[in-house]
């Protein structure tokens, strides 16, 4: 068995943040800073003036995902609630009663952490399909560092996080399939 992975789908909140609406919040940075930074937009699920929450990121995971799966693995660093996990919220608000999830608290890399786990039951047989989702809410986390302060007095390793990073959620649906069908993730995987 191979798995291919079958559709995509992806979400971000709100209008998009340019970088000079950052210098706004939390001041500049030093131009040879500038110059390597290679984000102009990111997207935010507060308000950058108040903080307030627009949505959460449970409705973002739900709005990346399109398609009802017998397996769903979520990859998180910033969960709604330290329990229960986002992929409960995210299968609720699909309206999947039969459905196994799981959930990895990692940034970055968890997506494709649970990826290789899909890959694995499918190919197994556990499973016929499974929905991978990566969401991650930082500007939550962000908001305390600006918010109410003079944007020169925000020290640079505190403004620094402010450029990088935003908000947003993107899933692929995986199928099992038979080998030979279709060359693709199966003949790319682990040797």
């Amino acid at each position: 068995m191979g798995v291919s992975i079958i559709g995509t789908g992806g979400y971000q909140p709100g209008e998009p943040i340019s970088t000079s609406r950052i210098n706004e919040l939390v001041g500049p940075l030093p131009p040879e800073v500038a110059e390597g930074l290679s984000i102009h937009t990111r997207y935010w699920m507060i308000d950058p003036d108040t903080g307030a929450h627009h949505e959460n990121n449970s409705d973002m995971a739900y709005k990346a995902s399109l398609a009802a799966l017998d397996l769903m693995i979520l990859a998180t660093g910033t969960p709604d609630y330290p329990l229960p996990g986002v992929v409960s919220f995210v299968q609720e608000k699909l309206g999947l009663v039969r459905c196994a999830t799981l959930e990895i608290r990692s940034g970055g890399a968890g997506w494709v952490q649970g990826l290789d786990l899909a890959r694995m039951y499918l190919e197994q047989g556990t499973y016929s399909t499974a929905l991978v989702i990566g969401s991650e809410a930082i500007s939550p986390v962000l908001a305390p560092i600006f918010l109410g302060k003079d944007p020169h007095k925000i020290r640079m390793r505190d403004r620094m996080p402010v450029y990088m990073f935003g908000d947003g959620a993107g899933a692929a649906a995986c199928r099992r399939r038979a080998v030979g069908r279709n060359r693709g993730w199966a003949h790319h995987g682990r040797r």
